[in-house]
């Protein structure tokens, strides 16, 4: 299975204390949806929105079935895995994604999410905060 990733998941320092498998990936855009901030988070989630927009990200190739398993439990309950196409650019790929729940759509804001800031400033927090989940290497 391929998984398209648009938030924490597209960096390394996150990936990789997660999954215990080593994967292909390359950059990806989800058409048709857009990225907002979580309420009170550092991470973002993306809804639907008009076909002319776009999410880029990163597309992770061929997980296997126990990586799926932990990725599920790290994207917990706010989250359903969905299966989408993603642009490659030349081609198209079939990809799961990981979008809201419909029943908690309260955490999304109206703010769209800012991935610079995050990698200034959120991302070390984020991982701070999700320590106890992240398997040490």
């Amino acid at each position: 299975m391929n998984l398209f990733t648009y938030g924490s998941l597209m960096y390394s320092k996150v990936w990789e204390s997660i999954v215990t498998g080593h994967y292909r990936s390359g950059s990806a855009q989800l058409r048709g949806y857009t990225r907002r901030c979580v309420v009170g988070e550092d991470y973002p989630v993306i809804i639907p929105a008009s076909d002319c927009d776009l999410v880029t990200g990163t597309l992770y190739f061929d997980l296997n079935n126990a990586d799926i398993a932990l990725l599920d439990q790290f994207e917990g309950e706010p989250y359903i895995r969905t299966g989408l196409e993603v642009d490659l650019g030349s081609q198209t790929a079939a990809a799961e994604v990981y979008l809201l729940n419909p029943s908690n759509s309260q955490i999304v804001s109206e703010e769209a999410w800012d991935q610079v800031a995050f990698e200034q400033q959120g991302l070390n927090r984020f991982i701070e905060s999700y320590q106890g989940f992240m398997r040490t290497t």
